[in-house]
């Protein structure tokens, strides 16, 4: 009953529904708590579909004992205290989404435990997890989530401590999210083992030193997002030489040096923000060719001067203005 006005508690005797296998509530006005005792009634139940309701309280332990779900969806509501760390027991889920909620971590317990148990669930395709109040550091065991994991986002839920070197063994990643957090320390080389990347979003943290190298073997990328960090150094040449890659953010870091002449060639490139950094130096006369692009801030920088003009005649589809500001 999807977006169907419904408002009220979940009648008990749905939980008794002993051969249902699909129960969606989304999008609907939906209050009180869920039983403690959800998995009894329902041996057979595979969809559990209850986001964007006024759900609270505890998500029941006893979820685990859903030994068919392939699919929980609570996100949007207002559930607190821990996530079960028996989520692992569910060996048939593909997709746990629990985002926006007012989720926390055991303060005794660093590590965001519940990942941990999620190793065992092999058929796991997405993990949503952003928009809560963990508290915690994401754990080595990160690494050994399943492969088929194709998408982990976890934004803005105040992960704290460093990114592990183990996240470069989830191959079958196509997103990853974990921007607006706390997270410190350097921006792993192991990312660069992600083949399969398309979309990676690590901005707003407090990540720190160069942007790696091996970020040019994601060969697949289209949307990186670094911005609001601590990055420093030179920029990678070998970033714009990345022919999928189409949004590239990196402004408010501390990058030094010239821009490489690559991004310039790249006729893939729509948006491109260097804003507010330390670069310097002559923008290179290939910033003629950037035939695509709708999007170049290149404002709060330290360039000496322009080597060409922005005459428009190879820049036809650029929608917002360039933003230059010479030393």
């Amino acid at each position: 009953m999807f977006n169907s006005s419904l408002n009220g508690q979940i009648p008990e005797s749905i939980f008794n529904l002993s051969k249902l296998q699909w129960l969606e509530f989304t999008a609907n006005s939906i209050s009180g708590n869920l039983p403690s005792s959800i998995a009894n009634g329902l041996p057979d139940l595979e969809i559990l579909y209850l986001g964007e309701n006024r759900l609270s309280g505890d998500i029941p332990a006893s979820v685990s004992n859903f030994s068919k779900l392939t699919t929980l969806e609570l996100y949007s509501n207002s559930f607190s205290g821990r996530v079960p760390t028996n989520l692992g027991n569910l060996q048939n889920l593909q997709k746990l989404q629990i985002d926006h909620n007012e989720l926390t971590n055991d303060p005794s317990t660093p590590e965001l435990d519940f990942l941990i148990s999620l190793k065992n669930c092999r058929n796991l395709k997405i993990i949503r997890m952003g928009f809560n109040s963990f508290h915690g550091i994401l754990p080595k065991s990160l690494g050994n989530l399943s492969t088929s994991v194709e998408s982990f986002t976890a934004e803005n839920c105040r992960i704290k401590g460093i990114i592990p070197n183990e996240i470069g063994n989830m191959s079958s990643l196509i997103g990853l999210d974990i921007g607006g957090n706390e997270l410190t320390g350097t921006i792993p080389d192991t990312l660069g083992q992600l083949r399969k990347l398309q979309k990676l979003r690590l901005g707003f943290n407090k990540l720190g030193e160069s942007v790696p190298f091996t970020l040019c073997k994601l060969k697949n990328l289209y949307y990186l997002d670094l911005r609001n960090n601590r990055l420093s150094q030179q920029l990678p040449t070998c970033l714009g030489n990345l022919t999928s890659l189409q949004e590239i953010y990196l402004d408010y870091n501390s990058l030094t040096s010239t821009i490489p002449s690559t991004p310039w060639t790249n006729k893939a490139i729509q948006i491109l923000s260097l804003a507010h950094n330390l670069l310097n130096g002559p923008l290179a006369s290939e910033i003629g060719n950037i035939a695509s692009i709708r999007m170049l801030d290149l404002s709060g920088n330290q360039f000496s001067g322009i080597q060409v003009g922005m005459n428009g005649a190879s820049m036809t589809v650029l929608a917002e203005a360039v933003l230059v500001h010479e030393r």
